[in-house]
C-alpha cells in the first residue's frame, strides 16, 4: 500500500476490513475444516502436493490400513508424513538429523507435530514433518520406515544418519535405536535443562533457585547439568561425588536425576 496514492489510500476500506475480506476470499476456495479426526478421511488433491506440483505427501496410514485386516483403526491412529522429494535428498545427505515434537502449532485433530531437520550448507532445516495422533514409540518408528521407504521409491540414496540427535523422549530413542541401529544417538542439552526445571518447579522450588542469598541450590542445579560433559565411564563416580555436595533440598531431584539418566547410560 506504501506505492499508493494518498487519494487512493483515502478510499480503500480499513486495512482490518481487507484482511477479513482476503481470508474470506480464501477460506471459500478451501474445503471445510473436519470436525473430527473421522471426518478428514481422505486427504483433498490440491493438499497432496505443493503449489508447484511436487510431492508432499509421502506416507499416509489410512490409505495403508483401509481395507486391511489391521486391528488399529485406520482412522483414530492416523500418521501423516509430509516432505518433497528435495527434502528427502537433503536429508540423505544430512549426516546429523535432528527430531524434535511440538503441540503448540498441531492441527486439534492430532497430538502433536513430530519433525526432523536435517544439515544443508551449514544451516538446519525442517524437512520431514508428520502428524501424529500419540506419543508412541510404534508411531515414531513408522514415521523412519516410512521416509526411508519412500526415498527407496524415489531412488534416493538414503544412507544411515552418522548422529541422531533426539530430547529425553524414550519412545523416539527406542525408535532412532531400532531403526539406525549404527547411528550415534545424542540427547539434547536444551530438552535435559527443561526436564531438570520441571523438577524444581515439581519441588516447589523456584523461590528457591531464584534467591540471589542462598545460591547453593541453583549451583547444584547446575552442577547436575554439567554432568552431560562428563565421559560416560566416569559418570557414576563424578554423580556419587556431587550428590555429597548437594543441599539437602535437592536430595530427591538429585536421585532422579540419576534413575533416568545415569543409571541408563
Amino acid at each position: 500500500m506504501h506505492r499508493l496514492s494518498d487519494g487512493v489510500v483515502a478510499k480503500l476500506p480499513l486495512r482490518a476490513a481487507m484482511k477479513r475480506a482476503v481470508n474470506r476470499a480464501r477460506s471459500s476456495r478451501l474445503p471445510t475444516n473436519p470436525k473430527s479426526i473421522r471426518d478428514l478421511k481422505d486427504l483433498p488433491p490440491e493438499f497432496m502436493n505443493t503449489l508447484s506440483g511436487d510431492l508432499f505427501v509421502v506416507y499416509d496410514s489410512y490409505e495403508e490400513q483401509e481395507g486391511s485386516d489391521d486391528e488399529d483403526d485406520p482412522v483414530e491412529d492416523r500418521i501423516i508424513v509430509f516432505a518433497t522429494k528435495d527434502n528427502l535428498k537433503k536429508l540423505g545427505r544430512s549426516l546429523t538429523w535432528f527430531t524434535d515434537g511440538t503441540f503448540m502449532v498441531c492441527p486439534s485433530l492430532f497430538t502433536q507435530l513430530f519433525t526432523i531437520h536435517g544439515m544443508y550448507r551449514d544451516v538446519a532445516l525442517p524437512l520431514v514433518y508428520a502428524l501424529l495422533p500419540n506419543k508412541l514409540e510404534a508411531s515414531y518408528t513408522r514415521v523412519l520406515e516410512a521416509i526411508k521407504e519412500k526415498a527407496d521409491e524415489l531412488h534416493i540414496n538414503f544412507p544411515e544418519p552418522e548422529t541422531v540427535v533426539s530430547d529425553f523422549e524414550l519412545a523416539i530413542i527406542n525408535s532412532v535405536k531400532a531403526i539406525f541401529p549404527h547411528a550415534t544417538l545424542r540427547l539434547c542439552f536444551f530438552h535435559l535443562g527443561q526436564s531438570l526445571w520441571r523438577n524444581v518447579q515439581g519441588a516447589g522450588l523456584q523461590a528457591a533457585y531464584s534467591d540471589p542469598e542462598h545460591r547453593d541450590l541453583k549451583d547444584g542445579v547446575h552442577m547436575l547439568l554439567s554432568l552431560a560433559f562428563v565421559p560416560v565411564e566416569d559418570l557414576p563416580a563424578a554423580f556419587e561425588e556431587l550428590r555429597n555436595d548437594l543441599v539437602d533440598d535437592l536430595l530427591d531431584i538429585a536421585d532422579t536425576f540419576e534413575k533416568t539418566y545415569i543409571q541408563n547410560v
